[in-house]
């Protein structure tokens, strides 16, 4: 037993040490290519605006029944909130809780939220009021203007297509500047920076009427945030000394 244990350590030795051998091996193959290359980066950029004409609407409940049914009252506030929007809107329950007073009643907590344009928004703030009624209230808690994940990501194509563009156009000065060279795109990472406004959310104040007017003011164009792309790319050609070195 003791000849075989030493056996298996000393071929996992010669196996660790060939793992050492090989890596170095690759280490200085990897290296070599490198310095048989000539390179040359650069740091690309693009800058757009993503515009938003929504706005993700949170409306908040307030409710007393006697009954611990809370899909029935949610699919009754559902109902009304269609009602007062005659578009085809999609609102989502988003939070919800139920807890039984000392009067033996459910008070009922419960959040919707849906994605409206400025003219929904309006019609939701000028009706909001008239649904409520004894032991059922709403209130528009938040208006976020905060672009989609889809409006992002139409801009970054975009900045992206122009990114593409200013390579090909970069490659072709670079390969006039030095004669012959044939300089070829190496490598090219995109980094995309999103610089958030300082006005994310209006809150909801006094009246229906006083929201109007709040959402007039702000909503008149459309809410717009920067975005950035950025670009590392590395352009690379043979290196004439290598080869005439036979490397």
């Amino acid at each position: 037993m003791k000849h075989e244990k030493r056996w298996i350590f000393m071929n996992t030795v010669k196996l660790s040490l060939l793992g050492v051998v090989c890596a170095s091996v690759l280490a200085t193959s990897y290296a070599e290519t490198q310095n048989c290359q000539n390179q040359i980066s650069m740091q690309l950029q693009q800058e757009g605006w993503v515009n938003s004409n929504t706005a993700q609407v949170t409306v908040s409940i307030q409710a007393a029944t006697n009954k611990d049914d809370s899909s029935a009252i949610v699919a009754n506030i559902t109902k009304k909130l269609k009602g007062v929007i005659k578009d085809p809107i999609s609102w989502r329950l988003i939070d919800l809780s139920a807890e039984k007073n000392s009067a033996g009643l459910f008070a009922i907590s419960a959040k919707m939220s849906a994605r409206l344009d400025n003219a929904q928004l309006t019609a939701l703030q000028n009706s909001i009021d008239s649904l409520n009624k004894a032991g059922e209230q709403y209130k528009v808690e938040g208006i976020d203007y905060q672009p989609t994940l889809a409006e992002i990501s139409n801009e970054n194509t975009r900045l992206r297509v122009l990114i593409y563009k200013d390579v090909l156009e970069q490659q072709r000065i670079i390969n006039g500047a030095f004669a012959d060279s044939k300089y070829q795109l190496q490598s090219l990472n995109f980094d995309s920076s999103y610089t958030a406004s300082p006005r994310p959310m209006m809150m909801y104040a006094g009246n229906a009427a006083t929201a109007t007017r709040q959402l007039t003011s702000s909503a008149a164009t459309p809410f717009s945030q920067q975005l950035f792309v950025t670009a590392n790319v590395t352009f690379s050609t043979p290196n004439l000394s290598c080869e005439k070195a036979g490397k």
